[in-house]
């Protein structure tokens, strides 16, 4: 299902003129030149970038292409132009807030494909934790493996300098339920 909305967005992506592209307000937004997208992201060969999602009329998540075509989700600190995270459905890599000598720059984190149990350092884990106004990065590190109740996986993980525990538990249907346990 996400690779068949991913392949709907480059299409929608590719069929669009730039001139459609309008953010919240109805005003016209071009897309990003090739440099521009190098600069602030700091990766070549991506292209035909335009911001997908506005908060406070600022840009916080866009949508480009790489050379072959396929899209990529760049996700925006908030208003400070910094990039957040990349995640390209496969993986989501998230930059370090606070690196350090023995820590990574960047974390990745894997997708869980559909009808399975998600890891506690999932990808959709960490959307979950950092929340709606909470930049990814502020998950720091890896969230851990507390244990396995009855079916449930009970994680602990480290936002924004608090602790917070949580288990993810698999659904009849094959959905997942995340629910915090303090």
């Amino acid at each position: 299902m996400r690779k068949l909305l991913l392949a709907a967005v480059a299409m929608l992506t590719l069929a669009t003129p730039a001139s459609a592209w309008t953010d919240r307000l109805g005003r016209q937004q071009p897309e990003r030149s090739e440099s521009e997208v190098t600069a602030s992201v700091g990766i070549n060969g991506l292209e035909r970038c335009h911001d997908t999602r506005w908060e406070y009329y600022n840009p916080v998540e866009s949508t480009c292409l790489t050379n072959s075509g396929k899209p990529i989700k760049v996700i925006w600190n908030g208003g400070a132009g910094k990039v957040d995270a990349l995640d390209d459905g496969d993986q989501l890599a998230v930059m370090n807030l606070l690196p350090s000598a023995d820590a990574p720059r960047v974390w990745k984190y894997s997708h869980t494909p559909a009808g399975q149990l998600p890891a506690c350092d999932a990808a959709e884990m960490i959307y979950w934790l950092a929340g709606s106004r909470r930049p990814l990065g502020a998950v720091l590190g890896n969230p851990t493996l507390m244990g396995t109740i009855n079916g449930k996986n009970m994680c602990r993980a480290n936002v924004a300098g608090y602790i917070v525990t949580y288990s993810v538990e698999l659904m009849d249907d094959g959905r997942w339920w995340v629910q915090r346990t303090r």
